[in-house]
């Protein structure tokens, strides 16, 4: 599971009050640009847009291993105005499926999770659910799929 740094708790702080303030009926006009966030949390050295793209990604992980929407969903490229092909590749990574009418772009995959972020946070105060049940779910969920795969090595080891 990730652990955040402080500057990746930070962001994800930053970034759920984006959402928790977005207008539900159009999640995306809430997202800011890259170079936005980049100025927000102060990062000036010459990797600032690879330190930012390596904090969303953590923070999208994070979000996913807790069973929550991936906020980091608000932010996004200025030219694609949306989070665009490392958002999909992210994704993937994480064994999730292609949303309908995925085009390889992402923005399929950015609408659907940018509107779940949204639906999820929107209104909520504080640190929305609870922050020691969301770890302890984490934190089952791996030792389930830690069991999937000894009961599979079990199996290969038993039947060949």
């Amino acid at each position: 599971m990730i652990k955040l740094t402080p500057d990746e708790e930070r962001l994800r702080e930053a970034l759920i009050e984006a959402a928790r303030n977005a207008d539900p009926a159009d999640p995306g006009a809430s997202a800011r640009t890259y170079g936005e966030w980049v100025a927000d949390l102060g990062l000036t050295d010459n990797q600032r847009a690879t330190k930012l793209t390596t904090m969303l990604y953590h923070v999208n992980v994070h979000e996913h291993e807790r069973g929550r929407p991936m906020v980091g969903t608000m932010a996004v490229s200025k030219a694609a105005g949306n989070t665009g092909k490392g958002f999909l590749l992210m994704r993937r990574d994480l064994g999730l499926a292609d949303e309908p009418g995925e085009d390889g772009t992402g923005q399929a995959a950015w609408q659907h999770a940018v509107a779940e972020a949204v639906s999820y946070w929107h209104g909520q105060d504080g640190h929305g659910p609870d922050p020691v049940a969301d770890e302890t779910l984490a934190t089952v969920r791996e030792i389930k799929a830690d069991l999937g795969q000894i009961k599979q090595m079990l199996r290969t080891l038993l039947h060949g």
